[in-house]
């Protein structure tokens, strides 16, 4: 089912920064597990250019503004990159876990969500956009963001969702989770294992509504 991010999704404007944030997503993730060593190189080469080339920076900083003013000047391209994203929601599986995640934990009543048992970052929500420096792709958005995932082990470090999407599907998502793929089977499994665990339970918040 097409996720509620881009259901709906009103004007042109309303819907530009979601599809700004899937084509990050795909240049930013230019290989997942069993891409080819080529494009595997070719995002290391990207990595470096982000860090070490400032033109290059700007060239593509100028490059996503075009494309954002596209999405909100042009009715016509909106709906074709609508289309292209729907599609690869629909064939893309760890394209469509990462959107998932991602409207999961950003959602403002189902904050439990940040407390279940992830593996090797949780989920930050902030309620006004904060500078972090990626540690795998090395970026900082110069804005700021208000979603991050911060490392369990080492607290002082951080990963945009791109980067952290790149790991397995089983290792992005909480223990105990790893088969779920939709919400009313997250909230079924959290029942599930509060049943099991009521002291757990009552650490991770409730389903029901919201912040501990």
């Amino acid at each position: 089912m097409w996720p509620t991010l881009f259901q709906n999704a009103g004007s042109v404007a309303k819907k530009s920064y979601a599809l700004i944030e899937s084509r990050l997503f795909s240049a930013s993730n230019a290989y997942l597990k069993g891409g080819s060593s080529r494009h595997m190189e070719r995002n290391e080469r990207i990595k470096l250019l982000r860090r070490t080339n400032e033109e290059w920076r700007e060239r593509m900083n100028a490059f996503n503004r075009d494309y954002g003013r596209r999405l909100r000047e042009t009715p016509d391209f909106a709906e074709k990159e609508s289309e292209r994203h729907r599609e690869r929601y629909a064939t893309n599986p760890q394209y469509r876990l990462s959107c998932l995640i991602r409207a999961w934990v950003k959602h403002d009543r189902w904050a439990w969500i940040c407390e279940l048992p992830w593996k090797t970052h949780r989920p930050v929500i902030y309620t006004t956009p904060v500078q972090h420096r990626c540690e795998s792709c090395g970026i900082t958005r110069l804005r700021g963001s208000r979603f991050v995932w911060q490392s369990i082990a080492q607290p002082d470090s951080y990963s945009c969702h791109a980067c952290y999407m790149k790991q397995e599907p089983e290792v992005c998502m909480p223990k105990g989770y790893e088969d779920i793929r939709g919400m009313r089977a997250l909230v079924a499994r959290k029942r599930q294992l509060d049943e099991l665990n009521p002291q757990a339970s009552r650490a991770e918040g409730t389903v029901d509504g919201g912040k501990k």
